[in-house]
């Protein structure tokens, strides 16, 4: 089982990643490249926390982080490399526009910053209960 600690380097992970995303779109040039990089940092931050959280598998925050790096960021950053030349509104993933699904990818990020939470307070009372 993973210690509280883990729980608060996921989610100091997962909140600061959103403040440098948007320093990378407002300051590299062009776009494509700040995706790319953005994207990287997400594959990281999905592999960390998967691998990390690995051991702990009745975690909320496995299966997020699965879904997460599986199904969002690594499709994400490998479409947007092979199709480097198109738009990424006329990117399609599993059937969606590049921006809806980015949409859809943003909802699963608070999901998995959630999951992070909700483990965190699990082991925090499981914790609190062995002390006692």
């Amino acid at each position: 089982m993973l210690r509280t600690k883990d729980y608060i380097i996921f989610m100091f992970l997962e909140i600061i990643t959103v403040p440098t995303v948007i320093a990378l779109f407002k300051t590299v040039e062009p776009k494509k490249t700040a995706a790319v990089i953005a994207g990287s940092l997400f594959v990281a931050l999905g592999f960390f926390i998967y691998s990390k959280s690995y051991r702990a598998r009745k975690s909320l925050t496995l299966y997020a982080s699965f879904a997460h790096l599986f199904f969002f960021s690594l499709p994400m950053l490998t479409k947007r490399i092979f199709y480097w030349n198109s738009d990424f509104e006329d990117i399609l993933f599993y059937g969606m526009s590049g921006p809806h699904f980015h949409k859809v990818s943003e909802i699963l990020f608070v999901v998995l910053l959630t999951a992070s939470l909700v483990d965190f307070a699990r082991v925090k009372i499981k914790d609190r209960s062995s002390r006692a």
